[in-house]
C-alpha cells in the first residue's frame, strides 16, 4: 500500500482587509481566478507525476485513493476543488451502470420531476455529471481561529482571567 501526503495552502486570494479591494474581481479574501488557475495546474502537476509517471493513483478517481481535507473557509475549499479538477479533469469521471442508462429517464428516488429530464438524460449518455465531470469529496476540518500572529484577527493576548 502506498500513501502520498501533501500539504498545500490556498492559491492567490483577495486581501483579508478592506485595502485596495477594487483591484480585485472578488471579495475580501477569497479565491482570485489566478489563484483556482496555481491550484489547477498543481494538480495537472500532481496527475502526470502520481497517474501518468509512477502510477501510484488510477487514471480514473477511487475513493481509497484519495482523501482531502480542508479548513472551513471558501479559499480553502474552492483551491482544493481547483486542484482536484486538475488531478482528475472532466472526461475521467463516473459513468452510470449499464442496466441505469435507460433507467434514469424514468426512476429517480424520491420522484421528482424535472421539466427537460428526458433531453439532459439524452445528452449525458452514461456520464453521471455533464462532461464526465468527477466530483471529489473534500473533508472539512472545522477549525476555530487559534487569535495568534497569523490569525486574521492579528495578534491577541489572552490573560489568566481569560481578558
Amino acid at each position: 500500500m502506498v500513501f502520498a501526503f501533501e500539504l498545500v495552502r490556498h492559491g492567490a486570494r483577495a486581501p483579508i482587509e478592506n485595502r485596495d479591494l477594487d483591484e480585485f474581481p472578488v471579495g475580501i479574501g477569497l479565491l482570485t481566478p489566478e489563484g483556482m488557475r496555481q491550484r489547477y495546474l498543481l494538480g495537472r502537476r500532481n496527475r502526470d507525476r502520481y497517474v501518468e509517471q509512477f502510477g501510484l493513483l488510477s487514471d480514473t478517481y477511487v475513493e481509497s485513493e484519495i482523501y482531502m481535507q480542508s479548513t472551513n473557509v471558501n479559499r480553502t475549499m474552492q483551491s482544493g476543488y481547483s486542484e482536484l479538477m486538475g488531478l482528475y479533469p472532466p472526461g475521467q469521471g463516473t459513468r452510470l451502470t449499464p442496466g441505469m442508462v435507460n433507467a434514469v429517464h424514468t426512476v429517480a428516488a424520491p420522484p421528482f420531476k424535472v421539466r427537460d429530464a428526458k433531453s439532459i438524460n439524452d445528452r449525458l449518455g452514461s456520464d453521471a455529471l455533464p462532461h464526465a465531470y468527477q466530483q471529489i469529496p473534500i473533508c472539512e476540518f472545522n477549525n476555530g481561529d487559534i487569535h495568534d500572529d497569523v490569525s486574521p484577527d492579528g495578534c491577541s493576548y489572552i490573560n489568566d482571567d481569560g481578558t
